[in-house]
């Protein structure tokens, strides 16, 4: 008796240096491919992620915004079967560059990236090799992660740019030059004299903020983050004293009720 081979529908994808067939209509990350339910079990894998983020404070606030250290995007990884796997790592003339894959338990590939960290970066101008070459292989790691797993990062809230990243972004904080006397008014400009003038106020008022946006994410009150980021851009840090002390107010009387 001659028996007939079974023909899968699928697609021929390689996996490292051999091929794997994947079947044709494989489910996402969530088990499924219902748009509205990938949603409903991203938000329901968003809210207890958070809650561990902000407990074991996993993440930075940066020019006024919450972005996620590499340890809350490979908890959100174990979460849904993402792993981050190193595949090299290569010395610069300054630093180190990475190369980090994100593949499920059953080995596919849904994300990679590459990253460096060199010593033209201020923070790491003096730092020994095998740390430069860590935070490279974090760097790739996080931004891995995000391609399959940044709308998540949001939907808890925080910025999908990871921590390593976007402090290696930001711009060195210069001191504001104080004006002289003869300065104090041009053209119908008045120079800041008063507390909002200074780079300590706004430092404050990105601190006050980020806790302020953090309650109203959490409290459903995002109506009001325009305004929140409008007066930390001006640096109103009265203002965002007064509504933070509400919002406190407010959580208190929910963890009571």
């Amino acid at each position: 008796m001659t028996v007939e081979p079974e023909v899968i529908d699928g697609e021929a994808v390689e996996i490292g240096t051999e091929l794997e067939l994947r079947p044709e209509g494989a489910v996402s990350l969530f088990g499924t491919n219902d748009p509205g339910e990938v949603l409903k079990r991203a938000t329901d894998t968003a809210k207890p992620l958070a809650d561990v983020i902000k407990r074991q404070k996993l993440f930075k606030t940066i020019s006024g915004k919450n972005h996620i250290y590499v340890e809350g995007w490979t908890l959100l990884g174990s979460m849904l079967g993402v792993f981050p796997a190193t595949v090299w790592t290569r010395k610069l003339d300054n630093g180190w560059e990475a190369r980090v894959e994100a593949r499920t338990r059953s080995g596919e590939l849904v994300g990679a990236a590459e990253a460096m960290c060199t010593r033209a970066e201020a923070k790491w101008k003096s730092s020994d090799e095998y740390a430069i070459r860590s935070m490279a292989q974090t760097r790739a790691t996080s931004k891995a992660l995000r391609q399959p797993l940044g709308f998540v990062i949001q939907l808890a809230g925080f910025e999908p740019t990871p921590a390593e990243e976007a402090e290696a972004g930001a711009a060195e904080p210069t001191p504001e030059p104080k004006p002289k006397p003869a300065e104090q008014e041009h053209e119908g400009f008045k120079a800041p004299t008063g507390p909002r003038g200074g780079q300590s106020t706004m430092l404050e008022a990105n601190e006050i903020a980020a806790k302020l946006v953090s309650l109203a994410t959490e409290y459903g009150f995002t109506d009001s983050l325009e305004m929140i980021e409008a007066k930390r851009e001006a640096g109103d840090v009265a203002w965002l004293k007064r509504q933070l002390a509400g919002a406190e107010r407010h959580a208190e009387s929910k963890a009571k009720s």
